[in-house]
């Protein structure tokens, strides 16, 4: 626990550090013309414990939604 926070009508709630190990599954070779989509979460490791191929690795931006609100689409690509 590295704090705590206050909230109305519920008192303190623990705050915790998070931290994530090295992704796993990795493809061993990545050619220079290749990306790969994916989470936000996985990205993140990826650029803090592989910063040599984080480039290759891009998230969902700008994202389209059907009329139900869930995700159908893209306009863009991200890197974190």
């Amino acid at each position: 626990m590295v704090g705590a926070v206050e909230l109305d009508g519920l008192g303190q709630l623990p705050v915790l550090s998070v931290s994530y190990g090295e992704p796993e599954g990795l493809p061993e070779v990545i050619e220079a013309d290749t990306i790969y989509i994916v989470s936000a979460l996985a990205a993140q490791a990826i650029r803090a414990h592989r910063p040599d191929i984080a480039e290759h690795f891009m998230v969902v931006s700008d994202p389209v939604r059907d009329e139900e609100g869930r995700i159908a689409g893209a306009r863009a690509l991200g890197r974190i």
